[in-house]
């Protein structure tokens, strides 16, 4: 759990940086999720037409809209523990070994967004983007 937690902080740390943050599902195939983020998307979507991908690994459940913005200003991606987990684990049975992620999205109620998976990695597509993040390292 503790590496899962530390790849969500890096993660939120470098969408902070950004005046805004736009998101858009880039892929699902064989069990991996690919969201793509960035100030400037463009279409059509590649892994190189965004700032940053986050990639989730072997999905078990997702539940979102295929694109939206967030908040830069607090962490808006995260991992549920305790009673949090507990009660989606009750809702979806989830299947040991993985997590539940949820982003916060500007404009709508928290708790939208869901992806239940076992594992999550990013990887910095426009480093210049985030120049001012000097300790953060592409996943």
């Amino acid at each position: 759990m503790d590496e899962i937690k530390k790849t969500v902080g890096e993660i939120n740390q470098l969408i902070k940086t950004q005046p805004w943050f736009d998101f858009d599902l880039l892929s699902y195939f064989k069990l991996e999720l690919k969201i793509i983020g960035g100030i400037d998307i463009f279409y059509p979507l590649e892994v190189d037409s965004g700032d940053l991908v986050i990639i989730f690994s072997n999905v078990f459940y997702v539940s979102s809209l295929s694109d939206w913005s967030m908040d830069t200003s607090k962490s808006s991606l995260k991992v549920l523990e305790g009673e949090e987990f507990y009660k989606m684990n009750i809702k979806y049975q989830v299947t040991q070994g993985n997590y539940v992620f949820t982003f916060s999205a500007e404009d709508y109620e928290e708790g939208l967004f869901y992806i239940i998976a076992e594992n999550i990695s990013y990887e910095i597509s426009n480093p210049s983007r985030f120049s001012s993040c000097n300790d953060q390292v592409s996943k």
